[in-house]
């Protein structure tokens, strides 16, 4: 069963009771639902197993190091739903995970609304996972001793904090 997952920030999803049927803030929406090019990044995993590969991948795609919160569901339910989903190369220095990145494509007013309702569904079945800075530096120190990714090639500011860590 293939799996997606995205980042989310659960703060914001939390500012209403959606899982009491309050509708989900409007911050929710604009910050987690932002498009480009009527897309948004998900990434795919085989299974729960994967899925500290793909928050390694999201990570080293940034600068900081920052509590994070991703939701998992099932690829079918953007299939029920005629959500389009197209492979597309994912922009990290994990390049062995590279090729797991996902676009939601053709986005608009209703497929966005239907994405929102399937990330709701992931927070009220509890599909969701945090990743603390402590767990996020663990994940790290494992990819760089597991030749995923090499200090060298991370973004500074993260290289420096790693270090810190590391030494």
């Amino acid at each position: 069963m293939q799996l997606l997952v995205r980042k989310i920030n659960r703060a914001k999803w939390d500012q209403n009771n959606i899982c009491e049927g309050e509708s989900p803030s409007g911050d929710a929406i604009t910050i987690d639902l932002r498009t480009k090019n009527n897309t948004l990044s998900i990434w795919e995993i085989n299974s729960e197993d994967e899925i500290e590969d793909a928050v390694l991948a999201l990570t080293v795609a940034g600068d900081t190091l920052n509590t994070i919160d991703i939701v998992i569901f099932n690829a079918d339910q953007l299939r029920t739903e005629d959500l389009n989903v197209e492979n597309s190369k994912g922009h990290t220095i994990y390049t062995g995970f590279a090729d797991r990145h996902r676009d939601l494509t053709e986005l608009d007013y209703k497929s966005l609304g239907t994405f929102a309702r399937i990330i709701i569904d992931s927070l009220k079945c509890k599909n969701v996972k945090r990743f603390t800075v402590s767990k996020l530096k663990g994940i790290l120190k494992n990819g760089l001793d597991a030749n995923k990714i090499s200090i060298e090639s991370l973004n500074e500011g993260l290289r420096k904090k790693l270090k810190l860590q590391l030494i």
